[in-house]
């Protein structure tokens, strides 16, 4: 399933990609109506391609992403926050190939075949979890350079072209991730109505350092937060759990007479809990 479904969406880049090259400004440099069915199309048909080899050959509860291996001290914070970088990762794939340049189109492929390749390695036992997560993650964002770069070109059709992706992915992610709604009816939204917001969008002066980077800011926010909560969270237990170990030490002091080394070894026990996994 995992392979196939890479297969799946590295023709729908490699299509993109192809209609960049032949039909440039009907296709990605002055998008018409006709452009914006044809790319809605081409994206639900890898949709639904897609869903029919899960149904054929996969499973619709150990998906292909989420079933991804992970070290096994990983904490569960971090583990939260790769998924979340690599849905939207795939959310931005997706656009650049109904929008993108054709070099940015077919740049996001290496990550596509890199992604069978690191998991073929490690069901063979040549690479271990860690190592297939550190090479797919940096194949994914590799790409955010290569769309900032784009985006100050100095061309202005590749400027509006990466700037209509970046406004596609941001409605995609928000109707899929936020609100749950149908990825059908989210992806032909978020194409037609991503595109209008960006020409509209584009009208402001400096949009690029207005809209484009704080929406970049704000989605990566958005990734580190599940990571940050859970400092905060272990930063106020290990309050509570300092205050509390004060108040008991106080209190035995008190009621009862030193206990030599068994007291400290007994703090160390009760603070266990509260110590940040490492990633080992």
């Amino acid at each position: 399933e995992f392979r196939v479904h890479n297969a799946i969406f590295t023709y729908r880049h490699l299509v993109g990609t192809a209609l960049g090259i032949w039909a440039p400004e009907w296709w990605w440099q002055q998008p018409t109506l006709s452009s914006l069915l044809a790319k809605v199309v081409l994206v639900l048909v890898a949709c639904k391609a897609a869903d029919v080899t899960t149904e054929m050959i996969g499973s619709t509860e150990m998906r292909t992403t989420n079933a991804m291996p992970y070290p096994k001290s990983t904490p569960r914070p971090v583990e939260e926050m790769a998924k979340t970088f690599y849905a939207k990762s795939q959310f931005a794939a997706t656009s650049i190939a109904a929008f993108g340049t054709p070099s940015l189109s077919f740049c996001s492929v290496l990550a596509i075949e890199l992604a069978s390749l690191l998991m073929t390695l490690v069901r063979k036992g040549l690479i271990e979890a860690r190592t297939y997560h550190i090479v797919y993650a940096t194949a994914l964002f590799v790409m955010f350079p290569c769309i900032v770069a784009t985006l100050h070109c100095g061309d202005a059709a590749m400027e509006m072209a990466a700037f209509r992706g970046l406004m596609v992915c941001a409605v995609a992610v928000d109707l899929r991730l936020k609100y749950r709604i149908d990825k059908y009816v989210a992806w032909g939204v978020s194409i037609v109505g991503g595109h209008f917001l960006a020409e509209i969008l584009a009208m402001v002066g400096c949009y690029k350092l207005l809209i484009a980077w704080p929406g970049m800011a704000w989605s990566a926010a958005g990734t580190l937060q599940c990571l940050l909560m859970d400092v905060q969270k272990k930063d106020d237990i290990a309050d509570c759990n300092k205050t509390g170990g004060q108040d008991a030490s106080n209190d035995g002091m008190r009621d009862s007479p030193p206990q030599g080394d068994e007291e400290p070894a007994d703090d160390a026990k009760r603070s266990f809990p509260y110590v940040t996994p490492s990633l080992g």
